[in-house]
């Protein structure tokens, strides 16, 4: 049931310090939209698991999925679910002119993607040359600067902590019964307004931390209010 080429690079820094950097060519932001209440959805968080032995993972693309909150009143509550994740999908179906919004959704840099079973990330890349995005880890925060490669009249700067494995056991809903696995659940993301540094050569943000427990972080910036991505980057941590 549904409801309606240059490389970037990941450096550990120290002990529980990181940094993640773009190049300048763009790096891709794919993002799924599920929930563990949709028994549709299985298959598409199984299909972005296996991204994980693609060897173009944060060097060409950035895979991140958000579980939304409108199915939590229809039988099992999901633990990943956040009502910020559902106005991100609505504020696309706004841009996309969509009557609706549903499960599982796979966007692509901000473009919907309903033939995801057959797309290739890892080749998807774009001749786009948007500027150099580096994330760093700083005390109780992140560090974010983008260095656009043309004019950036501003925007905002979006981090996600990442669970890799997590593992739940429904007990209710469409897919009770079933143990689900997932893999680039966002586990929180906080997005700021980027200053202007150095008459708009870069463009800097401080963002709160994110929980403890994280395994990789994705960074992305956003140009104007459109929640479509200008250019990503992330790493494991």
């Amino acid at each position: 049931m549904q409801i309606l080429v240059t490389l970037g690079v990941w450096t550990c820094v120290s002990a529980g310090a990181w940094e993640v950097k773009s190049g300048p060519q763009r790096t891709g932001l794919l993002e799924l939209y599920t929930s563990e209440g949709c028994s549709s959805c299985p298959p598409a968080e199984e299909w972005l698991s296996g991204l994980r032995e693609t060897k173009g993972l944060w060097d060409r693309f950035v895979p991140v999925a958000f579980h939304v909150d409108y199915w939590d009143g229809l039988g099992w509550e999901d633990r990943f679910a956040d009502a910020v994740f559902t106005v991100r999908q609505q504020a696309y179906a706004k841009v996309w002119n969509a009557a609706t919004v549903y499960t599982p959704g796979m966007v692509w840099n901000g473009t919907e993607l309903r033939n995801w079973l057959r797309f290739e990330p890892d080749i998807a890349l774009s001749a786009a040359r948007p500027g150099v995005l580096t994330a760093r880890s700083v005390e109780n925060g992140v560090e974010t600067v983008f260095s656009p490669a043309d004019e950036f009249s501003g925007g905002a700067v979006s981090v996600a902590w990442l669970g890799i494995g997590r593992k739940t056991d429904v007990k209710a809903g469409e897919n009770r019964g079933r143990r689900l696995a997932h893999d680039f659940v966002v586990l929180k993301m906080r997005s700021v307004d980027l200053k202007s540094r150095e008459n708009g050569k870069e463009w800097t943000a401080r963002v709160e931390g994110g929980p403890p427990d994280a395994d990789a972080v994705a960074v992305w910036v956003s140009g104007g209010n459109s929640p479509a991505p200008v250019q990503a980057a992330g790493g494991m941590l």
